[in-house]
């Protein structure tokens, strides 16, 4: 790789493309799913990741290199949300989707500067709305985890 920047899509198209792995495991484990079974919502973000991804790729490729800054360091916080993405597959399947869902969302908006009253209000608001969304209204089973 010749700039630093090229390293966050291509590390966000691998993310991407253990999401799609994994959801392809889900779908093998639960053939009879319907047409939206459990890999549906994963599957959407990890292609929806995928193609961003890729798109940032071929942006920062035909960037012109008198644009690109050769000295400039990634910064800490893009750092800290790439392991924290890379995370979240363990965590939903040790702790489950509720817990993860709070604890990710909220650290998600903390690394974005969000103040931790609102940030805390959003992770649960988000983490109900999903799981009401699926759990109640498509029927589809969550991640509850190990524990």
């Amino acid at each position: 790789m010749k700039n630093k920047e090229t390293f966050i899509p291509i590390a966000f198209i691998l993310v991407a493309l253990s999401f799609l792995y994994g959801g392809i495991q889900v779908q093998a484990a639960a053939p009879n799913a319907g047409r939206y079974g459990p890999s549906f919502f994963p599957n959407l973000c990890a292609l929806l990741l995928l193609a961003s991804s890729l798109l940032e790729l071929i942006a920062l490729r035909r960037k012109k290199p008198a644009e690109s800054s050769q000295k400039e360091k990634l910064p800490f916080r893009l750092l800290l949300l790439f392991a924290l993405s890379c995370l979240v597959p363990v965590l939903l399947w040790a702790i489950g989707f509720i817990a993860t869902g709070l604890i990710v969302i909220f650290f998600f908006c903390t690394l974005i500067r969000i103040p931790w009253p609102k940030g805390l209000l959003l992770s649960s608001g988000i983490t109900l709305t999903v799981y009401c969304l699926f759990y109640m209204a498509l029927k589809v089973q969550l991640p509850q985890g190990l524990f």
